[in-house]
């Protein structure tokens, strides 16, 4: 079976075209009335000519493009699908009783009332607060507020009883007094001869290891 082919139009004109002059010729080509142009126009593609040979195909093509307008020509694959053909581009895939069915709600609008344009349907949260009295405010220059407190003046240091060193005077006179050792009454002292024992015999801390037990012992 030879190649089959579909061609579109989805309301696209030729550049320099204007699309009443466009219009008007497909309008003449077609026989199409108002309805059917204002479809052909509405920027989805429309199936022109369906499952068409190459030599008709190429035949609305030019028909098309004489006229001003840009056709789309799309081949049909019929190897294994012969009896199919595609649906043009954003075209619906299902039919009315396939589509979920949406159920309507009822709503009771009796005890509503319609109110005039502009009218305020809410009471505003702070009526009857009247704006704050500012005519006894005015703006000062840019700077610093003059009746706002300050930081606490820092005193001038006393300079009154300090004075400079003569050059080259190394400040040694600033250096601390030494103190003074308190004397210390060394009457009834002496110095023990050199390897005397210090501590009398009941100052000593008595040894309390026995002797070893050595009657085991015997010397060779």
């Amino acid at each position: 079976m030879s190649e089959r082919y579909n061609v579109y139009f989805q309301g696209e004109v030729a550049p320099g075209q204007s699309m009443p002059a466009v219009r008007s010729k497909l309008a003449s080509i077609f026989n199409a009335d108002k309805e059917t142009l204002d479809k052909l126009f509405s920027g989805r593609p429309q199936l022109i000519k369906k499952a068409c040979d190459k030599e008709t195909a190429l035949k609305f093509k030019r028909a098309l493009e004489d006229a001003g307008a840009v056709p789309v020509v799309r081949r049909l694959e019929t190897e294994e699908n012969e009896g199919l053909s595609l649906a043009p581009l954003g075209a619906d895939l299902l039919q009315g009783a396939e589509r979920k069915q949406e159920s309507v709600v009822t709503v009771d609008t009796a005890a509503l009332d319609l109110v005039a344009n502009d009218t305020v349907v809410s009471t505003p949260a702070h009526e009857g607060v009247s704006a704050p009295d500012v005519s006894h405010l005015s703006l000062a220059e840019p700077g610093i507020i003059p009746n706002l407190p300050g930081p606490d003046p820092i005193p001038e240091p006393a300079l009154d009883n300090i004075s400079l060193c003569p050059d080259g005077t190394d400040l040694s006179d600033c250096a601390a007094a030494p103190v003074a050792l308190a004397a210390m009454n060394l009457e009834g002292l002496s110095v023990a001869d050199l390897g005397s024992d210090m501590l009398a015999p009941a100052e000593r801390k008595a040894e309390s290891a026995a002797a070893p037990d050595v009657s085991h012992l015997s010397l060779n």
